[in-house]
């Protein structure tokens, strides 16, 4: 679901505006891109925090009021399974927004950078 999220957050299934845009592909690119997706990415702390903070001003509410399963499918944003019940759908990708919320609420916690890879 990281490219459902990464167009909820920013509109785009690539890019868009910092710091919500580096949530999941952001960063700065480190070595080469072995799988098709991109290089592994590097964020600071200073980059990490931001990045929590942007996505702690997003709330279930806002994310679910962003998901429309036809523009997805239109925008052709992986995984092609928007014909499935938009309930569930919805609930996999809250759970899976919330695992990036808590891994980012972690990150800075503990002062870390952290890299980002899809693979």
């Amino acid at each position: 679901m990281w490219e459902a999220l990464q167009f909820l957050l920013t509109g785009q299934s690539f890019g868009g505006t910092p710091p919500l845009s580096n949530a999941l592909l952001g960063g700065t690119e480190v070595g080469p891109d072995r799988r098709g997706y991109g290089p592994v990415r590097f964020l600071t702390p200073d980059e990490v925090h931001a990045v929590d903070t942007a996505l702690q001003g997003v709330s279930h509410v806002e994310l679910r009021s962003r998901f429309n399963p036809r523009d997805l499918e239109r925008n052709e944003i992986y995984p092609m399974v928007w014909d499935q019940p938009v309930d569930e759908l919805f609930d996999e990708l809250r759970s899976h927004f919330d695992l990036v919320t808590a891994c980012y609420r972690d990150a800075v916690a503990k002062h870390n950078a952290m890299l980002l890879w899809i693979g």
